[in-house]
């Protein structure tokens, strides 16, 4: 329980109406209560305690910077009031939900882990905590201890190396799934068509191509083989299906 006499010798001031700046820390304090008359504290800390819930501070319409860190806090609640807060050190409680952060639409500062990412709360685990505060809080400039703007470049960054990194798993499934398909004529039949130096470097092109290659390529550099020596191709194949109409018959 917060007492007068606690306050009192922690502000070095007598009347709490003109307390500008309270810190309670490792006092057993178990509750946020008693502060209804401080009504001009803008700097308040009750850091490391066995606080469970933030209560208490509807009164405090000037604070501006409030450091609850090192409690057992699981919910962010009961801010509403706190219309001109800047700052909000919450680290090393066992926050895992929100609640109402975004009515502190003033909130330039916010800490729910230490900059080397130790005391963190639950909340910190989420692969999108980042972007859950910085939805919440447009606004807000500083994010355990690191510039919002760094964070959110940073975050997109990721995730389009995450979204690169499924692209380049599903081509890996895509290749080893891969079955050719069936040779559409014979070596013998290929042979009747073309020379053997001309089979030669259709082997070595063949090997030296992925069998995924993107599909606009392949055609690319098909045409290109085509233009060199479509025509003779051509008239070897008619010439070779003439030779088999006639021996069929």
């Amino acid at each position: 329980m917060i007492t007068d006499q606690l306050i009192f010798k922690s502000s070095g001031q007598y009347d709490k109406e003109i307390i500008q700046r309270l810190h309670i820390t490792c006092a057993g304090v178990n509750s946020i209560s008693n502060l209804d008359r401080c009504v001009s504290l803008t700097d308040l800390s009750l850091s490391s305690n066995n606080i469970s819930a933030i209560s208490g501070l509807d009164n405090l319409a000037s604070l501006q910077r409030l450091d609850l860190s090192f409690n057992r806090i699981t919910r962010i609640e009961n801010l509403r009031m706190l219309g001109g807060l800047e700052y909000l050190d919450l680290r090393g409680n066992q926050i895992s939900d929100l609640g109402d952060l975004s009515s502190l639409v003033q909130l330039k500062t916010l800490v729910l882990r230490s900059v080397d990412g130790e005391d963190s709360n639950p909340i910190c685990n989420r692969p999108d905590y980042p972007n859950c505060v910085l939805q919440l809080l447009p606004d807000l400039e500083m994010l355990d201890g690191g510039h919002t703007l760094i964070l959110s470049a940073f975050t997109a960054m990721t995730q389009q190396m995450d979204e690169a990194q499924k692209e380049r798993q599903a081509e890996q499934e895509a290749q080893s799934s891969y079955v050719a398909p069936e040779a559409w004529f014979s070596t013998q039949e290929l042979q009747s068509v073309f020379d053997p130096v001309q089979l030669a470097d259709i082997d070595r092109y063949m090997k030296s191509k992925s069998t995924l290659q993107p599909l606009t390529k392949s055609i690319d550099e098909l045409q290109a083989m085509l233009s060199q020596d479509g025509g003779g191709l051509i008239r070897k194949a008619t010439l070779a299906m003439s030779a088999a109409s006639k021996s069929g018959k």
